[in-house]
């Protein structure tokens, strides 16, 4: 608790005085249940998870092919920066703010599709455990 501000220290006594309860039986089922839905998935998932997904993918296979090299060289700097080799500190990196936000639009994408997969799947088996 030396972490904690003043203020917070009210409601951490508050949320910590709280006895932990498990779920209820079924509650997993239920909420995977309202995920499924009732029906197929609607077309509208899937195309704004291209929408998504399309123009991410192609700057960062453009960025690839134009700068290969350049990408190359600062993941390996990454690489030796965090394994703690370079001490020096004469690494420079290069970060590129659109391949980052490529990243984060094929990310968005993946999860769109992911929740359009489970809406559409026929047999509602177990995913993961």
């Amino acid at each position: 608790m030396d972490d904690l501000d003043r203020e917070e220290l009210d409601i951490h006594r508050l949320l910590s005085a709280v006895k932990p309860e498990p779920l209820p039986l079924g509650f997993r089922d239920g909420v995977m249940q309202r995920v499924r839905g009732t029906g197929a998935p609607a077309v509208w998932e899937w195309l704004i998870a291209a929408a998504f997904a399309l123009p991410g993918m192609a700057y960062l296979t453009w960025r690839l092919a134009l700068n290969g090299g350049e990408v190359v060289t600062s993941l390996n700097a990454i690489l030796t920066a965090a394994a703690g080799v370079d001490l020096t500190g004469s690494t420079d990196i290069a970060i590129d703010g659109l391949a980052v936000m490529s990243f984060a639009l094929v990310g968005v994408a993946s999860v769109l599709a992911a929740h359009a997969m489970l809406r559409g799947s026929a047999s509602h088996g177990m995913i993961a455990r």
